[in-house]
């Protein structure tokens, strides 16, 4: 199955671990599912962890989530 997560998606799943977007997130993280990103979801990704408001809630494992983003071998443009 191929999906789309946009930015708030990602955000998301960073901040709420027990969500359901880091649930989606784990599933493609072990390969059960195919993640679909622009290089635009990206950009805006990135854009994101730099506002004020999310940096108080930035963590070790948002930057993981981004150096992830931006490498994975499973990302489908």
């Amino acid at each position: 199955m191929r999906i789309v997560l946009d930015t708030n998606q990602h955000i998301s799943a960073i901040i709420r671990p027990n969500g359901h977007p880091a649930q989606i997130v784990k599933l493609w993280r072990i390969g059960l599912i195919e993640v679909a990103i622009s290089p635009f979801i990206i950009e805006e990704f990135e854009a994101v962890v730099h506002r004020p408001r999310i940096q108080k809630k930035i963590t070790y494992q948002m930057l993981i989530s981004l150096n992830i983003l931006r490498s994975s071998e499973r990302l489908r443009f």
